[in-house]
């Protein structure tokens, strides 16, 4: 159609977050792309790092994983019904352990 296009990020983030926290905000995360910021976003990035193994080493099955887990159906399922075409992409770093 010969229109410009362009990219905007919008960082959201918020320091010592893990998954869980982020699903109990959510709500307002998604009331503010709707009426503050007016935007239709097309991907999202979820990164959680080093505090949400929450000093684990070694085990994937951790003690709170399962807990952990339901949060990012819960946030997942969220964005997708609040924006059923944007991409969710996560990127997960071990750097504690």
């Amino acid at each position: 159609d010969g229109k410009r296009r362009g990219h905007r990020v919008i960082n959201m983030s918020v320091h010592g977050a893990d998954v869980c926290n982020m699903a109990k905000r959510l709500g307002l995360m998604v009331e503010d792309l709707r009426t503050k910021m007016d935007v239709t976003p097309d991907l999202f990035v979820l990164e959680f790092a080093l505090n949400d193994y929450r000093g684990v080493r070694n085990e994937v099955f951790f003690e709170g994983f399962e807990a952990m887990a339901l949060c990012a159906e819960v946030v997942v399922r969220r964005l997708l019904t609040e924006y059923p075409r944007a991409a969710i992409m996560f990127l997960e770093f071990r750097s504690g352990v």
